[in-house]
């Protein structure tokens, strides 16, 4: 049986989620689970400015690259004591409309564009959103990892209550953190078609022990008993939703897909996929991709891996930050790499998707 000691515990969170100088930055003494907990999710997750201050604001192709997302409605709706954005592109003739959510340290309009493009111009209405404390959605941070699902729960509330859109059949796309947001959402009733779950975790607490884990070369997942309490008291009744428990009680048709290599939300020991055995869910694994490229086609990923060893040598040689890397030699990088190439999405992927959603 695997053991191990409740500081070891905290240290490994604090460690794999790189935040072990937290509790030093907060006049902490101690390392405790209520300030490992503090330290994660009191913060914004990603501006406005994220989309020019990181390495994949370059790297990949954005909301601006296409064409077809120029025009939208652009709207807020409530989500607990927080408004969301939410970004409504129309179709000329619509077969549905999709709810689009993005992951955590992400936004919209960023490289989650590119599926949002692909869903409109294969003739869906497109719902995409910025979660709680991400974009430009209000909020300084979040209670926990639930609060995801409790953001596409308010954002079905918003699109439903339209009557311009009440009528259409609701399908509903997630990745990672918006995964499980768009299945533990199904906890909720609602009149949701089918859902489609890219690299989603079953529950907070099996993923907030899984990734400081596989992070710092544990051998499996960390116990969550240092964990558990501190987060409900933080997060509510809520706290510790079960994607998959919420798939197989709500009977909607849910396809899971996950990456075999997968490091973020790790196949075994985090994953909704691993979990699921309800009728009404479809599983497809790719063998060969991980957690972030599992949007893109084999051989984006092999181009976009070689731009990301030339920008890991180059902001290596100044602290690993993009900011301390000098303007010019900066600009030199950006020339060396076409971000058309890294951003080729899987095309076969996406229309099983499509397929799915059709079917229902």
């Amino acid at each position: 049986m695997f053991a191990m000691d409740p500081k070891k515990i905290i240290q490994g969170l604090y460690t794999g989620l790189n935040i072990a100088d937290a509790y030093q930055k907060g006049g902490c003494k101690a390392l405790t689970p209520e300030v490992a907990l503090s330290a994660f999710f009191d913060r914004r997750f990603s501006d406005a400015s994220t989309l020019n201050t990181t390495i994949f604001s370059h790297l990949y192709l954005s909301r601006k690259d296409f064409p077809a997302l120029a025009e939208r409605e652009e709207v807020t709706f409530l989500s607990g004591s927080n408004y969301l954005a939410g970004y409504l592109y129309r179709a000329s003739l619509s077969r549905g409309l999709v709810l689009y959510v993005h992951g955590m340290n992400g936004m919209a309009d960023d490289l989650y564009s590119i599926g949002q493009n692909y869903f409109l111009t294969h003739g869906y209405d497109v719902f995409a959103i910025d979660l709680t404390a991400s974009g430009r959605s209000e909020g300084h941070g979040v209670p926990g990892l639930h609060q995801s699902a409790l953001d596409v729960s308010a954002a079905i509330a918003y699109v439903t209550s339209r009557y311009d859109l009440m009528n259409q059949p609701l399908y509903l796309f997630g990745h990672s953190w918006g995964a499980y947001g768009v299945c533990a959402s199904l906890h909720f009733p609602s009149s949701v078609r089918a859902v489609a779950a890219l690299s989603g975790f079953d529950t907070p607490l099996k993923e907030m022990a899984a990734v400081p884990a596989a992070r710092v070369g544990f051998p499996m997942a960390l116990p969550t008993e240092g964990l558990d309490e501190p987060l409900r008291i933080r997060a509510g009744a809520n706290y510790n939703l079960s994607a998959s428990k919420s798939i197989a009680s709500s009977g909607v048709p849910t396809l899971l897909i996950h990456g075999a290599k997968d490091s973020t939300v790790p196949l075994r020991g985090a994953s909704t996929y691993e979990v699921t055995e309800a009728p009404n869910a479809t599983k497809l694994l790719c063998p060969d991709k991980g957690h972030m490229d599992i949007f893109y086609d084999p051989a984006s990923i092999a181009y976009a891996n070689q731009v990301k060893d030339m920008a890991r040598e180059l902001t290596e040689r100044y602290g690993k930050l993009v900011s301390n890397v000098p303007q010019v030699e900066w600009n030199a990088f950006l020339n060396r790499f076409d971000p058309r190439m890294t951003s080729v999405l899987d095309e076969d992927l996406f229309g099983k998707i499509d397929s799915f959603f059709a079917s229902h």
